[in-house]
């Protein structure tokens, strides 16, 4: 069974946080397995393992793109690959329970693959970015040089993707909802509507019906949700924006996608909108568990593999509580609301994408 020392340390700081964080999620998966710990704990142990690498590996590969590792592509071939390994252990996992062979694969396949990994790509990859300029030390120096005010001083913009990023008007999220409200009921042997009435009742608590329904309903088949809330051909409307890409390519700040959907799906409207390339990293609902927006370790955690504190980021998002969350916590925060049908919120409202021009600076 493998555990963290110094042996592992890369000298990179945030590379080896995170590394430390999954070192002790493998032992933690490991150590539920040997003891027989019930299925439900070891299945929250191996999704909170999947979401860790899959945030990590964002952060490791938005590292590479920004110092021009040269390697960058094969190592992000390497990532993608031991993604699908693990995601092929949980529906292993899932079929199987923690059988012998199953506790041997991971050790295999997740314990020996982590230890080699950090002593040899990751050892290379974190000696390269650290014998480059940070680039966010050299963007502050720039920004000092032109005496900028406060609104320069941030770093990210940290956008919402869905209703955000394009019109609530393609109804793409009604389509999602109505899809939800119709698997929560079959999951709960109640009518639509009745299912809806109880989500909606658990929403201040629980930022996603996912979340609720694992926590409160005893749900545990995500892979089955996912699949209900977002199908095969589900963008297929969605039309290129061009004009979206021209605005946001106008804008110098590096930029981020924070989202309760999975990253497929983020993947798959970013492409449709053809501004995939304009986002350095993508934050999905498995990064934390499951747990979605407005928690504050959902921000946290993006917060932390950008590398920046929650005042040099600019947090754009359609729900009012998603914003709130993230200006509770000292941040910036815009309410995209192009209908204009949210009153009171506490965090500014813009009615159209082009106004966050007003709150970045003119320089950024």
């Amino acid at each position: 069974m493998y555990r963290w020392d110094s042996s592992l340390e890369t000298g990179h700081e945030r590379v080896d946080g995170q590394h430390r964080q999954l070192f002790a999620a493998y032992y933690d998966l490991l150590e539920s397995l040997q003891q027989g710990k019930s299925r439900d704990e070891v299945s929250k142990t191996v999704e909170f393992l999947t979401g860790y690498v899959a945030m990590h590996f964002d952060m490791e590969e938005g590292l590479q793109r920004e110092s021009g590792y040269p390697d960058y592509p094969r190592h992000k071939r390497i990532h993608n690959e031991f993604k699908e390994t693990v995601a092929d252990l949980m529906r292993r996992f899932r079929r199987e329970g923690p059988t012998e062979d199953f506790i041997a694969s991971v050790t295999a396949l997740v314990g020996d693959w982590l230890f080699n990994h950090v002593r040899g790509d990751d050892f290379r990859m974190a000696a390269f970015v650290k014998s480059q300029p940070r680039r966010e030390r050299r963007d502050a120096h720039s920004r000092k040089l032109k005496g900028a005010a406060s609104v320069t001083m941030l770093k990210y913009l940290i956008f919402d993707l869905d209703n955000t990023l394009y019109s609530c008007r393609h109804g793409l999220e009604k389509n999602v909802e109505r899809r939800l409200k119709k698997f929560t009921a079959a999951f709960l042997g109640l009518s639509p509507e009745e299912a809806w009435k109880q989500r909606a009742a658990a929403r201040n608590k629980y930022g996603t019906c996912l979340e609720w329904l694992m926590a409160e309903k005893g749900f545990t088949d995500i892979d089955a949700y996912l699949a209900a809330a977002h199908p095969e051909g589900e963008a297929d409307t969605l039309p290129r924006d061009d004009d979206l890409r021209e605005f946001l390519s106008g804008i110098k700040l590096p930029k981020a996608i924070l989202t309760n959907a999975p990253k497929e799906h983020a993947d798959l409207i970013l492409d449709k909108l053809g501004v995939t390339d304009l986002f350095t990293h993508i934050f999905d609902i498995r990064q934390c568990g499951f747990v979605g927006k407005p928690h504050r370790k959902v921000f946290d955690n993006a917060l932390s593999v950008l590398g920046i504190s929650v005042q040099e980021a600019l947090f754009i998002d359609d729900i009012p509580s998603y914003a709130e969350g993230f200006a509770d916590m000292g941040g910036k925060a815009l309410l995209f609301d192009e209908n204009n049908v949210h009153n009171g919120c506490r965090a500014a409202k813009i009615r159209d994408l082009r106004e966050i021009v007003k709150y970045i600076g003119r320089d950024a």
